[in-house]
């Protein structure tokens, strides 16, 4: 007994020892877990202008938190837009008192200049259409222009220096991205602010909160760029070359009027005119079908003080009583535009087409005397462009004679006799409208029925719409309810509004 006792005393002992030998326990550094990455992000965090008028911006450029050394920056290439909040060329001369006020690129860099399309068209007026001018671009950044603050911070000095006239007191806009680097919301970014230190000026033609609602996040140029404020450092009044201009003002810098027409088969001809915006170039006439589809006379050009212009006579096809339905008839002018060298660079030729919809009916049958009107049917807007109409007459002669229905709100003839005349059709209706123009000659007659439009509420065409004055604009058009809004805005011939 005693010796378990003993025994037990000395284990109690030896853990009594053991424990005052180890002490407090030991707890090494701290390790938080690794950081999530974040990838690139770039951000402008201010500019001045020096005494050369040249910007310079700072700003920084990390990578997953981390600074980028400036060493990897040429590689990775930072480029930068910038731009002015400056009144609108047209708008000035219409009300110098207050204008409209559009973004202008102040780095007019890009690789060539455009001669043959400048930006233009209705409504600007000739001294204001840019010519042989270098487009919209940017500057990106090189072992030259670039300077190391530390800690990822750097600055840029663009190389282009602000116009003598520059204002300092104008709100500018310096756009940012990464060139080698797909973009995301952190490679992408702009800075606006003014050089003399002035509250900002705000102009949100488009918000991009609002855009994102449907489109998500908006990128362009292969996925580097995002952002609608940064668009807008380029995309400008000044933009009017293939790659920097809205396409559709290409397609539509050759318009053909009228763009549609109903004709009677054997009748006359019927004239159609090709306008070219500020080129020389020749327009060639195609038909389609290329047999049964009538025939065209040689094409007649012409210099305009805003370009060119091509004009030819179609003649519809023989009357064909064993045809029954209606032909469809393409008419196209197509024309294709190569720039000219300029600074080692070529544009690409340029191919653009205007197609005109022509519908061919038979004549009706009817005995031997009767009086056909081309064209028999046409839908036409509000305000629109004049149709001239002509009469054939058939075992019948003397004077024609014209009426329109209704007497009133509908239009307007050049003259009340004739073989010809020209329907004016009226500036406004309040809904579709049918008018019916009428051609008498010996106790007989035959029609034109034509279809007035005011358009859509909303609705933009080349006759209602003049040239947006900024890529602001014309998406502010298209989401307010326009309908065609690329097909006609950029080569309206409505005239420039009161601004």
């Amino acid at each position: 007994m005693e010796s378990l006792q003993a025994r037990r005393g000395g284990l109690m002992a030896l853990l009594a020892v053991a424990a005052a030998a180890c002490g407090e326990p030991m707890v090494g550094d701290k390790v938080a877990p690794p950081a999530s990455p974040t990838g690139y992000a770039l951000a402008i965090s201010g500019a001045t202008v020096d005494a050369t008028r040249h910007v310079q911006v700072t700003f920084t450029l990390t990578r997953d938190s981390a600074p980028v050394p400036l060493a990897d920056l040429p590689a990775l290439r930072p480029s930068f837009s910038l731009a002015g909040l400056l009144p609108d060329p047209v708008s000035l001369l219409g009300n110098p008192a207050q204008p409209i006020l559009t973004w202008q690129s102040y780095l007019l860099t890009g690789s060539g200049t455009l001669a043959n399309l400048p930006l233009g068209g209705p409504g600007t007026p000739p001294a204001l259409i840019l010519q042989n001018q270098k487009q919209p671009g940017s500057i990106s950044a090189t072992a030259a222009n670039l300077a190391d603050l530390g800690d990822g911070r750097f600055t840029i000095t663009l190389g282009t220096a602000l116009p003598a006239d520059f204002d300092p007191t104008r709100t500018m806009r310096l756009g940012a991205w990464l060139g080698a680097v797909p973009g995301t919301d952190g490679t992408s970014g702009t800075h606006d602010w003014v050089p003399s230190g002035g509250p900002l000026t705000r102009r949100e033609t488009v918000v991009e909160a609002s855009c994102k609602v449907c489109h998500g996040r908006l990128t362009g140029h292969g996925g580097f760029r995002t952002g609608v404020k940064l668009c807008l450092t380029c995309h400008t009044i000044q933009a009017a070359d293939p790659d920097t201009q809205d396409p559709a003002a290409l397609v539509r810098a050759l318009s053909v009027a009228p763009d549609q027409r109903t004709v009677v088969a054997g009748t006359g001809s019927t004239t159609f005119t090709a306008a070219l915006l500020s080129s020389t170039a020749s327009v060639t006439w195609t038909l389609s079908p290329a047999s049964g589809a009538g025939a065209l006379s040689t094409a007649t050009a012409a210099t305009t003080a805003g370009g060119s212009s091509s004009t030819v006579r179609y003649t519809p096809p023989a009357a064909d009583p064993l045809v029954i339905d209606p032909i469809a008839v393409s008419l196209t002018a197509s024309v294709t535009i190569a720039g000219p060298a300029t600074g080692g660079y070529t544009p690409p030729p340029i191919t653009l087409g205007a197609p005109v919809s022509l519908t061919v009916v038979q004549p009706p049958v009817a005995p031997a005397l009767g009086v056909a009107v081309n064209p028999a049917a046409q839908t036409i807007l509000a305000n629109g462009a004049a149709v001239p109409l002509a009469a054939s007459l058939v075992g019948v002669g003397g004077t024609v004679a014209w009426t329109i229905v209704p007497a009133s709100g509908a239009g307007t003839l050049s003259a009340a006799t004739g073989a010809s005349v020209t329907y004016t059709p009226p500036a406004a209706v309040s809904g579709p409208t049918t008018v019916t123009v009428t051609a008498s000659a010996g106790g007989v007659s035959g029609t034109c029925t034509f279809t007035v439009l005011q358009g859509a509420p909303g609705s933009a065409t080349r006759y209602t719409d003049p040239n947006p004055l900024d890529f602001g604009r014309m998406v502010h058009r298209i989401h307010r309810g326009k309908t065609l809004p690329t097909l006609y805005l950029s080569s309206s011939i409505a005239p420039a509004p009161p601004l």
